[in-house]
């Protein structure tokens, strides 16, 4: 029985699950393989960026609500840095 099988019989309902193999660390980031258990489907990535990319399209297509914004925007800024560095130079 493959790993991924034994895991699927372990695993509690609720959402989508993975088994990630971690095959090489590189450039700080990671190479691997993806297990979406549910599916049965797997999928090698090349950076983590990719992985987490993949978990979010499983989570889609499970019927999770589509996160219109997964990273943070200069637009979400709330703090100039020039004021942070200033205030800090006033410490000093």
């Amino acid at each position: 029985m493959a790993d991924h099988q034994k895991v699927k019989q372990l695993n509690p309902p609720g959402g989508p699950s993975f088994l990630v193999k971690i095959c090489f660390r590189q450039k700080n980031s990671i190479q691997g393989e993806i297990c979406w258990l549910e599916s049965d489907k797997t999928v090698r990535f090349r950076s983590f960026m990719e992985l987490t990319l993949l978990m979010q399209e499983a989570l889609e297509k499970d019927g999770m609500p589509k996160v219109e914004q997964l990273f943070r925007s200069w637009d979400d800024c709330k703090e100039d840095i020039r004021q942070k560095n200033a205030a800090a130079d006033k410490l000093t």
